[in-house]
């Protein structure tokens, strides 16, 4: 018997009738679509009945909805990973569909020149960043190399890094300590 006509099970043993037979059988899962990775959010596209594995698949993880690459193991590097639709009760785990997650971009190469005030801090070489953000936390990026409202006398660490895109994560970022004007 075949449940969805591509796949399923065949009974070959055969069952008189003075004998009182139950069969059980499960069907397998159906592949589960291939992840995407929304490489602005750095988030892999999975479902929560969907598991991962990311060694070869000996062993097997539960995915949660747009889960973050990193809950992979994902540390910037080239990462192989597999999805399937996990077992139940009613159907065995499906095949596996494979992905791999790209390492991150290198930083950017050149040099990170500033201009600052008591309250602000310009990176003077912009154009040599184009395609880039920057921050002064680390965290908060923008578009602008002008950062304004800062304190005087106070380290702020400013790092520039290419923005991600639809098919590359934003790369590693390059930093520099700099002190505004006390």
């Amino acid at each position: 018997y075949d449940q969805s006509g591509t796949g399923g099970i065949q009974i070959t043993s055969s069952i008189t009738a003075t004998q009182d037979k139950t069969v059980y059988a499960h069907w397998k899962a159906n592949k589960p679509q291939t992840p995407m990775i929304n490489y602005m959010s750095e988030s892999i596209s999975a479902t929560p009945e969907t598991e991962y594995s990311t060694d070869d698949g000996t062993n097997w993880n539960r995915c949660t909805a747009d889960m973050k690459v990193t809950t992979l193991g994902w540390d910037g590097t080239r990462l192989a990973v597999q999805f399937r639709i996990a077992a139940t009760g009613d159907y065995h785990a499906s095949d596996a569909v494979s992905i791999t997650v790209p390492a991150r971009p290198a930083a950017p190469g050149e040099e990170i020149l500033v201009h600052k005030t008591e309250n602000a801090i310009t990176v003077t070489n912009a154009v040599a960043f184009s395609g880039c953000e920057f921050s002064a936390d680390g965290t908060n990026w923008q578009d602008s190399a002008a950062f304004t409202g800062l304190s005087a006398g106070q380290t702020y660490t400013l790092s520039v890094r290419e923005k991600a895109a639809t098919s590359s994560f934003a790369s590693a970022s390059k930093s520099k300590a700099v002190t505004t004007v006390a």
